[in-house]
C-alpha cells in the first residue's frame, strides 16, 4: 500500500518514524488541520499548488527535533477529524541519518497523517514533499520563515521562532514580552518613550533581515532602563496585570508622556497614586476605551499629582 512513510498505527494512534517536526517554527494550530484535512479530502493533494518541504535530519546537527503522533481526544471514539488531538515529544537521537523534518506544510502533514491512518488517501512522499537544503550560514528558523509558502507569519509566529533582530534592545524588549507574558504593543510602547513608535510590523521586518527602523527612533541603554522602571512602576503599582497589558493602555500612556515631556520620578509617582480602577474619579469611558482617552486619563492623574507635590 502506498504511503507517505513508513508508519506505526496501535490502537488508533499513529506516529511517523522517520518525519520530524522543529523547534522554531510555528505553533500547532488545531483550526489550521482541520482547514487542511478538508482542503484536500474535497480537492485532493494539489502538488502544482505547493508540496511539502523538508530538511535531511543531518542537516539540522544541534536543533531540537520532535516526534509527532495524533490519538483520539475522547479515548471512548475512533479518532476522526472531529475526535483528534496532537502530541509532539522531543527527540534527543535519530539513529536514521535519511529522516527529515517538515520545515513548510506540518498542518498539512498532520492533516495526511489522520487521513492515512483512517484509511480514506494514501500519499507517496514523492508526490506531496520536495526535499530542500537550509543555505550554507543561515540559521534554520530564519529559512523557514522565508520558505514558508503559507500565510504570511505574525509577530507571534517570529516569537515562536525566536529569531533575533540583531537590535540589541529590540532583542531585549522581545525576551521581557516572552518571560512576562506582555503584548508586543505594550512593551513597544514602554520602551520607546519619547520616540517614534516601534511596530510588530517593523521588528518583524528586521528578523527578515530588514530595516524599517523609523530615523528618529533612538533605542539606547537610556531607553531602556526608563522601560525597565515604567514597568516595574506599573508591575508594582494598585493595577492589574490585565488592566496595564494593554495596547492602547500603552499607546495611550506613550502619548501622554510625549505630551507632558516630564521627569521620569514624577511619572513613577504618578502611576503609584492611580487607583486600582484606573479611571481618574472613576469616570470611565464607555465602551471600550480608546488611545486618546487612556492619554487623557494620565494628564488628569499627572496634574492631580503636580497640585499634590504643590
Amino acid at each position: 500500500m502506498p504511503e507517505l512513510l513508513r508508519r506505526r498505527i496501535k490502537k488508533n494512534k499513529m506516529k511517523n518514524e522517520k518525519i520530524f517536526l522543529l523547534k522554531g517554527n510555528r505553533k500547532l494550530v488545531k483550526s489550521n488541520i482541520e482547514t487542511c484535512y478538508g482542503m484536500i479530502m474535497t480537492n485532493d493533494f494539489q502538488s502544482s499548488i505547493g508540496k511539502l518541504k523538508a530538511v535531511q535530519v543531518s542537516q539540522l546537527e544541534g536543533v531540537k527535533l520532535y516526534s509527532v503522533s495524533v490519538k483520539p481526544k475522547k479515548n471512548s471514539e475512533d479518532l476522526s477529524i472531529n475526535n483528534f488531538e496532537v502530541a509532539v515529544d522531543e527527540v534527543t537521537e535519530v539513529q536514521d541519518k535519511d529522516a527529515k523534518v517538515i520545515v513548510d506544510g506540518q498542518h498539512r502533514y498532520i492533516a495526511m497523517l489522520i487521513m492515512e491512518t483512517l484509511g480514506e488517501k494514501t500519499f507517496e512522499e514523492s508526490d506531496v514533499m520536495d526535499t530542500v537544503e537550509v543555505p550554507s550560514g543561515m540559521p534554520v528558523n530564519k529559512f523557514i520563515s522565508l520558505i514558508n509558502s503559507g500565510k504570511p507569519w505574525t509577530n507571534t509566529d517570529m516569537q515562536n521562532a525566536e529569531l533575533p533582530t540583531n537590535n540589541p534592545c529590540i532583542d531585549y524588549m522581545e525576551t521581557k514580552m516572552k518571560e512576562l507574558g506582555l503584548k508586543a504593543d505594550v512593551v513597544y510602547s514602554l520602551y520607546s518613550l519619547g520616540q517614534s513608535n516601534l511596530t510588530p510590523a517593523i521588528v518583524k521586518d528586521l528578523k527578515r533581515g530588514i530595516n524599517k527602523l523609523p530615523k528618529r527612533l533612538e533605542l539606547n541603554n537610556e531607553t531602556q532602563d526608563m522601560g525597565d522602571k515604567i514597568l516595574a512602576a506599573f508591575q508594582n503599582s494598585k493595577l492589574s496585570g490585565a488592566v496595564y497589558n494593554n495596547g492602547k493602555f500603552a499607546k495611550g500612556f506613550k502619548m501622554f508622556y510625549k505630551q507632558e515631556k516630564t521627569e521620569l520620578e514624577k511619572v513613577e509617582t504618578m502611576i503609584n497614586r492611580i487607583d486600582k480602577d484606573l479611571w481618574f474619579g472613576g469616570e470611565k469611558p464607555e465602551g471600550s476605551p480608546e488611545q486618546k482617552q487612556y492619554c487623557d486619563n494620565f494628564i488628569k492623574w499627572y496634574n492631580d499629582e503636580i497640585e499634590a507635590i504643590q
